[in-house]
């Protein structure tokens, strides 16, 4: 088993995100780091620190497979110790692209979600509330007619 699979590794990293504020929860969430691969991404916050809106920049921007190297930033630095980085290729394209795709492909499109986190979850791991104002993820179910 992994360190990051161990259940010391979880509970303890669970504990850490409870612990810091408006940082990211480890599990689950999406990578940190400094990669010179990452699009501008800004957070915009009212006086209460709470995200009001998130402004994206290289929109645009095709990456075809360069490498971005990162560690979950909200884990414990002696957890942390002595790990490699993640190294992922990355493809992004724009949203139009993706669904595009699938109609060009003969899927149909049929169902959509934007899971966001609940206040509950929010209340355990603050750096989730910017989820509330952007999804994080579009969940796109298709299906390929016979």
């Amino acid at each position: 088993m992994s360190v990051r699979g161990s259940p010391a590794f979880r509970s303890r990293a669970f504990a850490a995100c409870t612990r810091m504020p408006r940082r990211a929860c480890p599990r689950g969430r999406a990578p940190g780091g400094g990669s010179t691969l990452r699009s501008v991404r800004r957070n915009l916050r009212d006086e209460n620190r709470r995200t009001y809106a998130i402004e994206v920049g290289d929109y645009f921007r095709e990456l075809n497979g360069e490498f971005d190297e990162w560690l979950f930033t909200g884990a414990p630095v002696e957890e942390k110790r002595g790990l490699r980085k993640f190294k992922i290729p990355r493809f992004t394209r724009i949203l139009s692209h993706w669904l595009n795709s699938l109609i060009a492909t003969g899927f149909r499109l049929e169902h959509f979600e934007e899971p966001r986190p609940s206040d509950e979850t929010v209340a355990v791991c603050p750096g989730l509330q910017d989820a509330q104002v952007v999804s994080y993820f579009l969940h796109i179910r298709v299906r390929k007619p016979e």
